[in-house]
């Protein structure tokens, strides 16, 4: 026997109407907690029989630490006085034989599932691989499969693998772009992307197909390119980057999901004179945390500032006070993937030290790097046009993009592998 994920129900009575973006709490049984729960294709079924969903984007569920909150968000209003029942999934029971040979019911745990995700060897990023030149003006422009490009058309508008949209217009474009396809299960996917002058923009949505590609009314007498990135779309839906737990490039593991951390320890003379550092990373990844400890305390502090390529990661740097010794500060990066701390494998991590410290104190410390390529978790707001993937993507190191050559497999543990995220946004 299998474990399950049975879904415990929690009903109420409305007194009043809930309406399009109403909210309702339902406060949890005795006996459970948020830990118990998952916001997995939850439903709303009312004393009438109608039936809600989040996988449908009906609702969204908020779980706090006594109750679990719905935010509606279908557009017929539930009338005061109806009864309603809430479904949330909750761990299941696992039989499990005790060393007695006898089974024993696993309470509170569902099993877990390892997928293998292989994502093959895409071919290399073309910015123009869909469309060259598309025609955007001062009125709307709509183009279709016979619009793009021969090698793109004689494929049917089929992408190699699901993997992200990029656009790249001229001088002074400002036009919103829409495109439409498929996904990886054949459903209409619909995406939003603004062109920005001769900036690349890139999609955040994984397609599979591409069947057209509309520009809305913008400035005068611009063109765009339509092409393909590197952020690959999952089959399945992952809530937390550290689901995926083995990542790796041509057979070779290039990551797991433990943190790796590189300690620091400038000399005195250095941490005075504000000198940097440098420090090898022993991954691919992302420098998202730093900490500093007080060895000896200073009379004047400063800001210790993780670089990479002497570029400032942004939103980390680490404001060290006056403490005593043992004291330690700590900061986390704006974006845990963000562009900025992005550090290649035996690359150097600088440690740059402000130069306002004072000649007595020192310090030490530590960077924690997310290791492996960029993981987008599965978009959990209701999908709009400009909202993220709703499984999720993944995008390889910068050193090891795609090339035609290079293969890409993940190990993932997954709860639940019937959910698949909510529906696409369709338009």
């Amino acid at each position: 026997m299998e474990g399950v994920m049975p879904q415990v129900t929690i009903n109420a009575a409305l007194s009043v109407a809930l309406v399009q973006a109403g909210t309702l709490a339902f406060a949890y049984p005795a006996g459970y907690n948020k830990g118990d729960f998952t916001t997995y294709n939850a439903e709303l079924v009312t004393g009438s029989n109608d039936r809600f969903t989040t996988e449908n984007a009906d609702f969204t569920v908020s779980l706090g630490n006594t109750s679990a909150t719905i935010t509606f968000k279908a557009a017929t209003s539930i009338p005061a006085g109806t009864d309603v029942c809430l479904g949330l999934n909750a761990a299941g029971l696992i039989p499990f034989k005790n060393q007695e040979g006898s089974k024993v019911l696993l309470k509170d745990a569902v099993e877990k599932k390892v997928l293998r995700v292989n994502l093959g060897n895409p071919v290399a990023l073309d910015d123009d691989g869909i469309a060259n030149d598309l025609s955007a003006t001062t009125t709307a422009q709509a183009y279709t499969l016979t619009n793009f490009v021969t090698a793109f058309k004689n494929n049917l508008g089929y992408l190699d693998v699901p993997r992200n949209i990029t656009l790249t217009g001229t001088s002074g474009s400002d036009h919103v772009v829409t495109i439409t396809g498929l996904d990886l299960y054949g459903d209409v996917i619909v995406e939003q992307i603004t062109l920005s002058g001769t900036t690349k923009i890139q999609g955040k949505k994984a397609f599979a197909k591409v069947t057209n590609i509309a520009a809305a009314a913008g400035a005068s007498g611009d063109t765009f390119d339509a092409g393909w990135g590197d952020i690959f779309g999952l089959p399945i839906f992952i809530k937390r980057w550290n689901q995926i737990y083995a990542q790796y490039v041509d057979d070779e593991l290039i990551a797991t999901n433990s943190k790796v951390r590189v300690d620091f320890a400038p000399a005195i003379v250095a941490a005075n004179a504000g000198t940097s550092q440098f420090y090898p990373s022993p991954v691919y990844g992302y420098v998202s945390k730093a900490s500093v400890a007080i060895c000896a305390a200073f009379t004047t502090g400063g800001a210790v500032i993780p670089k990479i390529a002497t570029v400032a990661v942004v939103g980390l740097s680490v404001a060290v006070g006056t403490g005593a010794a043992g004291t330690v500060y700590t900061d986390t990066a704006t974006d845990e993937f963000g562009a900025t701390g992005e550090i290649g494998k035996d690359a150097s991590i600088e440690i740059a030290g402000d130069s306002a410290f004072d000649s007595v104190g020192n310090y030490a410390g530590w960077v924690e790097i997310t290791p492996g390529g960029k993981v987008v978790v599965g978009d959990e707001l209701v999908p709009t046009a400009t909202t993220g993937d709703v499984r999720g993507t993944w995008q390889p190191p910068t050193a090891l993009i795609s090339d035609a050559s290079r293969t890409y497999i993940l190990d993932v543990v997954i709860a639940d592998t019937d959910y698949i995220g909510m529906n696409n946004y369709d338009g």
